[in-house]
């Protein structure tokens, strides 16, 4: 019987071995490129419906990028309950297998609960009552040149100051006498000044305010009111005026 031919080349065992890696390799990269392929295919109609639903949603400032399946929303203005809701929409997409907030940037969900304003403590208040300030700020009683006596015009202002003293009782007053051009030494004007503030503290005395809540000063000429060198001027510097203090 005839023996086969043998064939003029027959491959070692050694290159049979390196034909069949080479083979694997080329068939390796084909079944990587095949997943490649797959997963791109799927993530780009993943990524579209997401999109979709998030717009048709509202969720216009939400991200999503997919990996696979799997959906990653993130936003830079979003609050976290919003995302949340958004990751609902997302996962409810055929196809997606979850769904998932990432990135540090979401801002905490909005209190619906307004933050009650403290109420500041009331201070206690240091003004006399505002009647009496209204009462005696700015009232002055005026007197004839070299003379301490009270014209009816006084009396009246007087009357009214001592109906509001009595109305408030938390105050005390200071009666400050003035006077024109001096006629003799300081002392002699502050002395003649003085008794003008007192004939004032004994008006409202006798009209009932306590003699403890008054006080005379004398200022001399030493805060004119208007100019010396006129009638009218030197009339408004012939006048006691008033302070009111609160007391203590």
């Amino acid at each position: 019987m005839a023996r086969p031919a043998q064939p003029d080349f027959e491959p070692t065992s050694g290159v049979r071995r390196m034909a069949v890696i080479a083979t694997a390799t080329v068939l390796g990269g084909m079944i990587a490129a095949v997943g490649v392929i797959g997963s791109d295919a799927l993530e780009t109609p993943l990524a579209e419906s997401a999109r979709a639903a998030l717009a048709d949603a509202g969720f216009t400032s939400v991200q999503v990028r997919f990996e696979g399946r799997e959906a990653f929303l993130s936003s830079e203005t979003a609050s976290t309950e919003r995302l949340v809701a958004a990751e609902r929409v997302v996962e409810r997409i055929p196809g997606v297998r979850w769904a998932t907030v990432v990135g540090p940037d979401a801002e905490p969900p909005e209190s619906s609960t307004p933050t009650p304003t403290p109420t500041p403590t009331p201070t206690p208040s240091l003004t006399p009552a505002p009647e009496t300030v209204e009462l005696i700020t700015g009232t002055s009683v005026m007197f004839a040149p070299d003379s301490i006596g009270l014209s009816d015009a006084a009396l009246t202002q007087l009357a009214q100051i001592a109906a509001a003293l009595e109305d408030d009782p938390t105050v005390s007053m200071t009666v400050t006498g003035h006077i024109a051009i001096p006629t003799g030494t300081t002392d002699e004007a502050i002395a003649f000044s003085l008794t003008r503030a007192q004939a004032v503290v004994d008006e409202l005395v006798r009209l009932g305010v306590s003699q403890s809540r008054l006080t005379a000063v004398g200022a001399g000429a030493s805060v004119p009111a208007g100019d010396n060198a006129t009638d009218a001027g030197a009339a408004l510097n012939r006048r006691v005026t008033f302070a009111i203090q609160e007391d203590s």
